[in-house]
């Protein structure tokens, strides 16, 4: 019984220890995250030019939205064009 009681002990450390370290992993996930939004921000500024009008009254998570949404676009015209090709060359065979 009082093996028992041990071993439960033991796992319950083991799963709020594991859950401890998930947190933590979280954590410095979501921190790197933002690290690297905000070296993008800080890319696409910095490409912009001087002469380029600055949008200062935009919040930076509609700019991370509009920039990932932009990515998105590129990506499915790509797969598009792909797969137009791919039956191009089929009706070619």
């Amino acid at each position: 019984m009082e093996t028992q009681l041990k071993q439960e002990k033991d796992e319950k450390d083991d799963l709020a220890q594991t859950r401890l370290s998930w947190e933590a992993k979280e954590k410095k996930m979501e921190d790197e995250k933002t690290l690297l939004e905000d070296l993008c921000l800080h890319m696409k500024n910095k490409s912009r030019g001087f002469f380029a009008r600055r949008r200062a009254t935009e919040e930076r998570d509609v700019i991370l939205q509009k920039m990932l949404r932009k990515m998105q676009e590129k990506e499915m015209r790509k797969e598009a064009k792909g797969e137009k090709e791919e039956k191009e060359e089929a009706g070619r065979q």
